[in-house]
């Protein structure tokens, strides 16, 4: 009976130790994964409006209803010209979950910037292709937040073959152009 109670509570006590250590690798490293992601987000929404110099501010926190349409982050960018934009960090789901992509509007346009991919785990030859293309990414640029938009339109064959990552995409634009008319609408 001694010989099997030490060694549960070996077991009991390697478990424990184990968990204490993933958690606090956890709290020192997430802090840092996340800064990246923001860091790696607020570039993409650079490069969208085509400025470097403007400047970002993190406005996430002060808002609401960004899960409903996939939305992680939202930044206020200030671009040089004193135009307001703000870039968003979103997540959809096409054949597969884990298709991240930056956007970046225009308020006082009511126009998307466009979308740049950041990851892409949709099906290779499919909607990895698909997402890959310059001519579906061109698509969204000046796109109005306004009205249905469907990325069928895009211009490419791509989005009959790989349509459930177009089914995805339209239903996840069309959720960050609600958000934002009804939530980023007020400041031109």
């Amino acid at each position: 009976m001694k010989k099997y109670l030490k060694a549960v509570l070996t077991l009991v006590l390697v478990v424990t130790i184990s968990t204490v250590l993933v958690w606090g690798v956890n709290e020192i490293t997430a802090p840092i994964i996340e800064e990246r992601g923001s860091a790696g987000a607020a570039k993409a929404y650079y490069a969208l409006v085509n400025d470097d110099a403007a400047k970002g501010t993190d406005i996430t926190d002060d808002l609401s209803g960004l899960d409903a349409a996939g939305i992680k982050s939202v930044m206020k960018l200030e671009l040089s010209d004193g135009t307001i934009a703000y870039g968003m960090q979103v997540e959809a789901t096409g054949y597969h979950s884990g298709l991240i992509y930056a956007t970046a509007v225009n308020m006082e346009t009511k126009t998307f910037y466009g979308i740049s991919i950041i990851a892409n785990e949709e099906t290779a030859g499919y909607g990895k292709t698909l997402l890959a293309e310059p001519a579906f990414l061109a698509y969204f640029e000046g796109l109005s937040l306004e009205g249905a938009i469907d990325v069928k339109n895009s211009g490419t064959d791509m989005t009959t073959v790989a349509s459930k990552t177009t089914k995805g995409m339209t239903t996840s634009i069309n959720a960050v152009a609600a958000f934002a008319l009804a939530n980023l609408g007020g400041e031109a």
